[in-house]
C-alpha cells in the first residue's frame, strides 16, 4: 500500500489533491467541506486520527509558527513537506531578520523560482514545484485588432498591485484601453481609456481575455501568478515585474524602464504569443508537475 498524505494549509490543497489522486496517491485534505463541516471537538478528533494514520504531512503555505497540528506531526515524527506559495515568504523573511529560527522540514517546496531564491537568502533550501489547477485554460484566445491591456488591481490593495505604475502607463498612452478587474472604480484612475469591471466570474473573464492583447502585472511581490500563466496559455503577451519565460520584464523598477518595455510591446503589431502558449502548456501540464515531484523523490 502506498503512503497516505495529510494535506493542510492554504485552500490550494485542492489542486494538489486532484493531481495526487490522478496519480493514485492517497491523501486527505483538511480543507474539504466534509471536514470543515464537523463541529469543533469531533473535527479535532478526526484530524488527530487521520494524522496518526498518515505517513506524510503536507502543508501548503509556509509557516514558522508553532501551529498545533504541525507540532503534533513533528512529535509523531511524520515526514514533513512545507510548500511556500507567496506572501508567506515575505513574512518569513521579516521574521528571519528578527532572528527567528525556523523548524527544519524534511522537504521544502516553492511555487516559483523567485520564491526559491528568496527562501535561499534566509537559509531555506527549496525545490521549485508550481501549484497549478488541473482545469487551467491553455487554449488560445482570439486577438482584437488593436492593443488593449488587462490589469488585476483590487481597490483595497491597489498600491501593492502597482497602482502607481498603471496610472503612469494610462496617462502616457491615452489611445490604449486599460481593462481593470477586481475593482469597481477609483478616482486615481478616472481616465477615458480606463474601464473598470469589478469582480468577474470565469465565463466573464474568458470573454474579457478576447478583448485584450497584453496583461500588465507589477505587484510589490508575487508567488507564482496564475494570471500570468493563464494569459500566456491563451496566447497573450505579458509585462511582468519578475522574470519568466516568454514575458517582458523591465530592466529596473524605474518608471522609465517600465514604460520603455510597455512601449516596445504596443508598438509591435498585434500577434499571438505562441511561444508563451507552447511553454506553459508543456511546463505547467499535470504530467510535467508530477514529473517534478517524482524527480525530487517527494513522496518516496
Amino acid at each position: 500500500m502506498g503512503k497516505k498524505i495529510f494535506l493542510m494549509g492554504s485552500s490550494q490543497t485542492k489542486h494538489i489533491k486532484k493531481l495526487l489522486e490522478l496519480n493514485h496517491i492517497q491523501c486527505i485534505d483538511m480543507n474539504e467541506e466534509k471536514v470543515r463541516e464537523l463541529n469543533g471537538l469531533i473535527r479535532k478528533i478526526y484530524k488527530a486520527v487521520i494524522l496518526l494514520q498518515s505517513d506524510i504531512v503536507y502543508c501548503v503555505g509556509g509557516t514558522y509558527t508553532r501551529e498545533k497540528t504541525l507540532v503534533l506531526a513533528r512529535i509523531l515524527r511524520k515526514r514533513m513537506i512545507m510548500h511556500w506559495i507567496g506572501t508567506d515568504v515575505l513574512y518569513a523573511k521579516k521574521e528571519a531578520e528578527k532572528g527567528i529560527k525556523f523548524h527544519k522540514n524534511d522537504i521544502e517546496l516553492a511555487g516559483s523560482e523567485l520564491l526559491v531564491e528568496e527562501l535561499n537568502s534566509i537559509g531555506v533550501k527549496a525545490h521549485r514545484i508550481p501549484i497549478v489547477p488541473l482545469a487551467l485554460n491553455f487554449s488560445l484566445k482570439k486577438m482584437p485588432e488593436r492593443h488593449a491591456v488587462l490589469v488585476y488591481l483590487p481597490k483595497e490593495r491597489a498600491e501593492f498591485y502597482g497602482g502607481r505604475v498603471i496610472k503612469e502607463l494610462v496617462k502616457r498612452e491615452p489611445e490604449i484601453m486599460f481593462h481593470i478587474v477586481a475593482n469597481d472604480g477609483m478616482e486615481e484612475l478616472n481616465y477615458d481609456n480606463v474601464k473598470f469591471h469589478g469582480f468577474l466570474n470565469n465565463k466573464e473573464m474568458a470573454k474579457l481575455y478576447e478583448e485584450i492583447t497584453i496583461l500588465v502585472r507589477y505587484p510589490e511581490h508575487d508567488g507564482m501568478s496564475m494570471m500570468v500563466i493563464e494569459a500566456l496559455g491563451m496566447g497573450k503577451h505579458v509585462l511582468y515585474k519578475y522574470k519568466h519565460p516568454y514575458v517582458e520584464t523591465p530592466q529596473s523598477e524605474n518608471i522609465s524602464d517600465i514604460y520603455k518595455s510597455f512601449k516596445g510591446m504596443i508598438d509591435k503589431p498585434v500577434s499571438v504569443n505562441e511561444d508563451g502558449h507552447d511553454f506553459v502548456k508543456q511546463f505547467y501540464s499535470s504530467e510535467n508537475i508530477m514529473e517534478l515531484y517524482n524527480k525530487e523523490h517527494i513522496f518516496d
